[in-house]
């Protein structure tokens, strides 16, 4: 059985015990479903994000991503407002 995982939730993947954010969703055309996991960051460096499938992700906890997620790319304005 796979959770429903969203962006912003807390997962853990059950085979390497990897645990992060999930920070991207990505649909591949044959049906694979892979999430993006960033791990907390530290006081002395960043950590990069790794991708998982997702039947592989445990949810630790559902977290509500505060916004509207749009980020106002290059439909927001027609031609004429961009020059």
């Amino acid at each position: 059985m796979t959770q429903e995982i969203s962006l912003g939730d807390i997962v853990q993947d059950r085979i390497t015990g990897f645990k992060g954010t999930a920070v991207g969703l990505h649909h591949y055309l044959f049906g694979c479903t892979r999430v993006s996991v960033q791990p907390l960051a530290d006081k002395t460096s960043f950590k990069e994000a790794v991708s998982f499938d997702m039947p592989s992700l445990v949810l630790l906890k559902k977290r509500k991503v505060k916004g509207d997620n749009t980020t106002g790319g290059p439909a927001k304005y027609n031609d004429a407002r961009r020059y």
